[in-house]
């Protein structure tokens, strides 16, 4: 998922930047996408280490991780623009 919300957010800053598909990609263009691609990534890994270190505390449950890892994803989601699984198919195009 977070990959998802990674490719999405480095889809639209790429497109942004006046990018067009099919063209070859400077080495700046190149370490924005790599960065935008991968830190969405880092963050919600980081993000769910934690969690999995508090439910062998035992200070949460399992199904509270999966809740909030799911949260995160839906924000992370929403905050890159994609609200439904149509505004994917409208990238794809």
């Amino acid at each position: 998922m977070s990959l998802l919300v990674g490719g999405v957010l480095a889809f639209k800053v790429l497109s942004a930047m006046g990018v067009r598909e099919g063209e070859h990609l400077s080495p700046k263009e190149l370490l924005i996408m790599l960065v935008l691609g991968l830190v969405p990534f880092w963050t919600i890994a980081t993000a769910a280490e934690h969690l999995r270190k508090d439910v062998g505390t035992g200070k949460i449950t399992f199904a509270t991780y999966w809740t909030t890892i799911g949260g995160i994803c839906v924000a992370a989601l929403a905050l890159v623009g994609v609200t439904s699984i149509d505004d994917l198919v409208g990238l794809a195009e």
